[in-house]
Formats: structure tokens, sequence, C-alpha cells
């Protein structure tokens, strides 16, 4: 085997190792030891109150979000309110909007990261719950 062969093989392992890393497609909050994509407005509370807030990905591994955006979409009167980037945790405007929360209104985490071992941000994908009675 050739030097030029040999690298080219080292670096496919490591392309396939970097996007089996990166090809997350669905993350869920951490109700106790569940994930979910719907909470009651207290369960979601204690979610946002959690330190550190952390999700759970399809991979079954557990994250905890370094840096999230925090936008809740509300259902009556229909509305948008983005509380943009934050770090560890939740907007305290976003978790006084989410104490007021009811059914259907939905909350979005975009842009949201976590840290890998080298302490770098690592992109998940959006993640998205709707708040049930």
């Amino acid at each position: 085997m050739n030097k030029s062969t040999l690298t080219f093989i080292i670096l496919t392992a490591f392309c396939i190792n970097v996007n089996a890393q990166t090809s997350l497609e669905n993350c869920n909050i951490l109700i106790g030891e569940n994930a979910v994509d719907t909470a009651t407005v207290t369960d979601a509370l204690k979610w946002a109150d959690t330190k550190p807030i952390c999700v759970k990905c399809e991979d079954e591994n557990v994250y905890e979000l370094n840096k999230l955006n925090f936008r809740m979409i509300l259902q009556n009167p229909f509305r948008n309110k983005d509380f943009g980037t934050t770090e560890k945790g939740i907007p305290l405007l976003g978790r006084k909007l989410l104490e007021q929360a009811k059914p259907g209104d939905t909350v979005f985490l975009r842009s949201a990261t976590y840290l890998d071992e080298e302490g770098n941000d690592v992109a998940l994908p959006n993640i998205v719950f709707r708040i049930v009675e």
C-alpha cells in the first residue's frame, strides 16, 4: 500500500467520524429520565431551571447545552417572541413568558450547541417542544 492510498484511507475514516458526530437530526428536552417533545408548564419550568440544561438526542447521548437561541411561539394571540442567543441557560424574560404559556404554545431552541472534549462548540439540531395541559 503506497503512502497516498494510506493517507486517503485515514482521511476518509476521519471524515466519517466527524460526520457521525455532527449528523444528529433529533433532540428532545429531558424531563426526569425521559426525552420528550411535549411538556406541561410545570415540567418545562423544572427543565428550564435545571443547571445545566440538557437534551437527549437520537444517539441516546445527553448533551449539556452551551449556547442557544430561545424563541416561543404563542397561539392566543398569535405572536412570536425571540430572546436571542444565551449561554448555559434560558433567558430570564424567556422563563417569565414560559410561566404564562398555554397548551399549544411552542418553545423553539435554535442554534443550540454543546462543548466537545476539546472545548469546541458543536451544533445540535433545532430543539422544539410543545406545551400541553
